[in-house]
């Protein structure tokens, strides 16, 4: 049976890890790899010796084809197979001998049982001759060519046991210059970057964080204060800010649901005959209405009642209504309740002196309906008042701290517009809507501006000269309204705690310190008075004094508690 094999071409600058790749990677039982001359990575007995173990793992038989004498010495020490071409047939070189010349005695291939009377070519089936062409890496078929390695000696291996081994004069051999310019590519390049590296390190990215805690004193301040719309420009004496109103119109909505009863039945109707109980005639417009115990009814059109005489004081003076106008009516309802009996007397709410008469009322029939009352309109519109307001504050804040400024929360105001309902009342409906339009508005300043305010007046409270404001505490200030004489303008008040300690100027201090130890800057910032300790932070790890560049140099000032 015969035993495949595969030809791999070695090149010059392969390294011992990619040629044991492509040996162990072979689909064939026997790799014949084919070295050129000075391959270097084969040049070592430790590499032989990895790439012999890794093809015995992978479980393959090696034939190294090469004459170079120094790889022949290596591959007899660790017994690795060799042929002088893809047509000779592999052997095992004798092990070399540190003191003698040594020969090359031609051994069977073992462990796969290859047969030393045939060729790498004839071990694996081929009855062509295999040979090399004259660029490895161009060679397409090889077991159809036959061709010889430009390094390949005459004769045949068995023919060299009796002619002595030469060793080779190593202070013959020619330097590599591929190696050389390796070399120097990469101690060039390690140059570079060690060069860069300690520019960076040194100059770069060293850096100082110094944090300067000194003793506080807390300066209680009250600022009052108005801001107004029509003031253009700061006045520090009269401390009048310039503001800026802005404002948002929402419209909240509240569905409820309806709750009012409504008879939508047809409505009663008849006649009124009407008596007008004064001294002059009477038009009475159309719409008036005339109620018997709660049922009204209105007129249809406007009708002329003449006057009524009245009785003389001595009789009591009554009405006579003898003179009268009759007039169509109509129920202000639908609903059969108000199908009255006649002779009724109606007042109406024309006044006194109208009085009416009715008829049968008839024709009203009932039809009891849910309908928008008035009732629901007011609780609905409770709920819209009573509904928070802080998200509306919120975003006048955010505008204008969009637009640099401070919004003045305390001046926040909403204004309400007309309530509308759908359905109107008196409507039918199940559930309703109810809207009501609002204008939300408030002032703001400029918070630099307030600062400054305030850190005038807390100024005035210490030694300037020895003392300065290290925080004014507008961050944690309470302000609140006094007045709101306008919509444009809010004399408004601010109560906070500034904090004082003692005059340092961070471009002298770093100056004082640029290029000190960590110690002697520690030293030389703990001298001055009113300081309650010095912490001082390099960057990167390796940083072990404050660089020279004050631009590096951070000062923090930092009032201890």
């Amino acid at each position: 049976m015969n035993q495949t094999k595969e030809t791999i071409y070695i090149d010059v600058d392969d390294d011992i890890t990619g040629i044991i790749d492509r040996v162990v990677s072979s689909k064939e039982t026997i790799v014949a790899a084919v070295l050129p001359k000075r391959a270097d990575a084969l040049h070592s007995s430790v590499n032989l010796r990895l790439l012999k173990r890794a093809a015995e793992e992978a479980k393959k038989s090696l034939v190294l084809i090469t004459t170079e004498v120094p790889i022949l010495k290596l591959a007899g020490l660790t017994r690795v197979h060799v042929a002088e071409s893809l047509t000779s047939k592999p052997y095992l070189p004798v092990k070399p001998e540190s003191d003698a010349t040594e020969t090359i005695v031609s051994e069977p291939l073992d462990e796969l049982a290859l047969d030393p009377a045939k060729s790498i070519g004839e071990l694996s089936g081929d009855k062509a001759t295999v040979v090399i062409p004259s660029d490895p890496r161009d060679s397409l078929a090889l077991d159809e060519d036959t061709i010889e390695l430009d390094n390949l000696e005459s004769g045949d291996p068995k023919d060299k046991k009796d002619e002595p081994h030469v060793k080779k004069d190593k202070k013959l051999s020619v330097p590599s210059f591929d190696r050389f310019r390796k070399r120097i590519f990469i101690f060039s390049g390690i140059g570079l970057f060690l060069a860069i590296f300690l520019f960076f390190a040194t100059f770069v990215w060293p850096r100082a964080t110094i944090t300067i805690k000194t003793e506080k004193s807390n300066v209680e301040t009250r600022l009052e204060f108005t801001a107004n719309i029509a003031q253009v420009a700061l006045d520090e004496s009269t401390k009048v800010l310039p503001a800026e109103q802005k404002e948002i119109k929402k419209t909240l909505t509240e569905k409820f649901t309806a709750t009012g009863k409504q008879d939508n039945g047809n409505k009663a109707s008849g006649t009124m005959t009407i008596y007008n109980c004064s001294d002059t005639d009477s038009t009475v417009p159309a719409g008036t209405t005339f109620t018997n115990n709660g049922f009204s009814f209105a007129l249809n059109s406007a009708t002329t009642v003449p006057a009524s005489d009245f009785f003389s004081p001595a009789s009591g003076g009554a009405c006579k209504k003898n003179r009268s106008a009759n007039g169509a009516v109509t129920a202000t309802s639908g609903g059969g309740d108000y199908n009255l009996s006649a002779n009724r007397t109606y007042s109406s709410n024309a006044g006194s002196t109208l009085t009416g008469l009715g008829s049968a009322m008839g024709g009203g029939t009932s039809k009891i309906v849910t309908v928008v009352s008035a009732e629901d309109i007011d609780t609905a519109k409770k709920i819209i008042v009573a509904k928070s307001t802080d998200e509306h504050k919120s975003e006048l804040v955010s505008l204008f701290k969009a637009s640099s400024k401070f919004g003045l929360v305390e001046t926040f105001s909403a204004t309400q517009g007309e309530v509308m309902s759908s359905p109107k009342v008196g409507e039918e409906a199940g559930e309703a809507m109810l809207s009501a339009p609002f204008i939300y508005q408030m002032l703001g300043v400029s918070l630099s501006e307030i600062e400054k305010l305030l850190t005038t007046t807390q100024n005035a409270k210490i030694d300037t000269k020895k003392q300065k404001i290290y925080d004014s505490g507008i961050d944690t200030a309470k302000i609140g309204q006094l007045e709101r004489p306008s919509a444009g303008e809010a004399k408004m008040s601010l109560t906070g705690t500034g904090i004082a300690g003692p005059k340092l100027d961070a471009d002298t201090i770093a100056n004082e310190v640029a290029g000190q130890s960590g110690g002697a800057t520690k030293q030389i910032i703990s001298s001055r008075p009113d300081i309650a300790s010095v912490e001082v932070r390099y960057d990167p790890f390796w940083v072990f004094s404050t660089p020279k560049k004050v631009s590096r140099i951070t000062i923090i000032f930092d009032a201890a508690d």
